[in-house]
């Protein structure tokens, strides 16, 4: 339903500014839908892209949870796939899963922007951060997918897990953005002294401060997806117990009670 209204709503928009700009002849109608474009598409983009990462989230957290309270997870670990198989399938999955969700809302503010109902900096920023946050969600809710054995707990904490991130980037973001515009105004007074520039605040406007804290801000949401990815794939055998495979004990480290040997005791189990 969602999807339908998107893509319904965004092409009748835009076939309604279209027509009455360059068949009807009528800039003023034209105006009036650009308005209802911006009210409707633009001005919900923020909203529409924080559900879109809610759903991915929420899908991702009950991935593996689900098939816990289905008892068909102990046949997949059974089978012959590796933990960073398993975690790439599971990834993949949950944002393939809401492709129809993501490519409606990517089509809609694509109209849009060809309206002229937004401009390229918003159109960046909101692809950018449904893109990146909702790649965090799917990572972020596999982790918890994987140490939770309850969907609901799961959820919840999917959920409040994106509340304080979107919180603490947006902080951290805009204090990380602050110390930049300040090193950028330090240098550019350094070398306005030097002639090299024509005013101190030069470097400073080629970034804009909303510009580069959205930037720092997603830069920060897609190092921790990343970090999430790497640690279900790096722990995945021991969140889910799987096994010990390849566990060596060294000498140094061997319990007193062992009986000396020449060579390192190596406990796997298979199976």
């Amino acid at each position: 339903m969602l999807t339908t209204l998107l893509v319904g709503g965004s092409m009748g928009l835009a076939c309604y500014v279209w027509w009455f700009e360059y068949y009807a002849g009528q800039p003023q109608a034209a105006g009036m839908g650009r308005l209802m474009m911006q009210y409707f598409v633009g001005n919900s983009a923020l909203f529409v892209g924080w559900l879109v990462q809610w759903l991915i989230g929420l899908r991702a957290a009950v991935t593996i949870a689900s098939e816990r309270q289905r008892a068909t997870w102990d046949s997949l670990l059974m089978s012959p796939l590796e933990g960073r198989e398993i975690v790439v399938g599971k990834l993949w999955g949950s944002l393939y899963a809401m492709r129809w969700l993501v490519g409606s809302v990517l089509f809609a503010w694509s109209l849009a922007l060809a309206c002229e109902a937004i401009d390229w900096g918003m159109y960046v920023y909101v692809v950018f951060d449904v893109l990146g946050v909702g790649a965090f969600m799917a990572a972020l809710g596999l982790w918890l997918s994987l140490r939770s054995a309850s969907t609901t707990t799961s959820m919840a904490q999917a959920i409040l897990v994106w509340v304080v991130a979107q919180a603490g980037f947006t902080l951290l973001g805009t204090i990380l953005a602050g110390f930049l515009s300040l090193f950028l105004l330090l240098v550019g007074a350094i070398l306005t002294g030097y002639g090299y520039l024509s005013t101190s605040t030069a470097l400073a406007d080629w970034l804009p401060f909303q510009a580069t804290m959205g930037g720092v801000r997603l830069l920060l949401f897609y190092s921790a997806t990343f970090f999430l990815a790497y640690q279900c794939w790096k722990k995945f055998d021991y969140l889910v117990s799987r096994g010990l495979a390849g566990f060596i004990l060294h000498p140094s480290a061997r319990p007193h009670y062992l009986p000396p040997a020449e060579e390192p005791i190596t406990a796997e189990i298979v199976g």
